[in-house]
């Protein structure tokens, strides 16, 4: 018999999953250099960027939840990124008065702000909460603009998935 209860950490699992297969399956141009290509992707919207309702719509899928009364939306994807979000960079919080530093960022000793791929569909950057785990310019829409651009080369220069794939599950993954 399959699961019934969808816990937080299957949705940040699957979320992981999703963003992987996007950032992995982007291609640029050979004749382009890559600040260029994000720029232009950056510009128009276009894959690897998801747009927040399309990120949740798929969620909807994965986790059959189409015809339910409670299903992803737009906003409460937003909660499970930011988890993963935290886990990928160097980031501290705390849980009962004790610091944490994101356990897969801390492996694999760089960050991957793999939900900088998430955008709004108006904008085609990460909406404002996103910035505020980062030291980046954030004041205005031009300097996110650049700030996401950034963080994108960032999630397309590195080659390790499948290293960081193997943290997600260690971290989300079934025990």
């Amino acid at each position: 018999m399959g699961k019934s209860k969808i816990t937080d950490k299957d949705v940040i699992y699957q979320l992981a999953q999703i963003l992987v297969r996007e950032i992995t399956h982007f291609q640029k141009s050979n004749d382009l250099p890559l600040a260029e290509a994000v720029e232009r992707m950056v510009d128009t919207g276009s894959a690897p960027l998801i747009p927040y309702a399309s990120l949740a719509n798929e969620l909807n899928q994965i986790f059959s939840l189409q015809d339910a009364k409670q299903k992803f939306n737009a906003v409460n994807v937003d909660q499970f990124l930011s988890v993963l979000l935290k886990e990928s960079i160097n980031y501290s919080y705390k849980i009962d008065g004790v610091t944490h530093k994101g356990k897969i960022r801390k492996k694999l000793g760089c960050d991957l702000p793999i939900s900088a791929i998430v955008v709004n569909a108006k904008t085609h950057i990460p909406g404002k909460q996103f910035f505020s785990y980062f030291d980046l310019p954030r004041a205005n829409e031009q300097e996110m603009r650049q700030s996401a651009q950034t963080l994108l080369e960032m999630l397309f220069s590195y080659k390790k998935w499948n290293e960081y794939l193997e943290r997600v599950d260690k971290v989300f993954g079934e025990k």
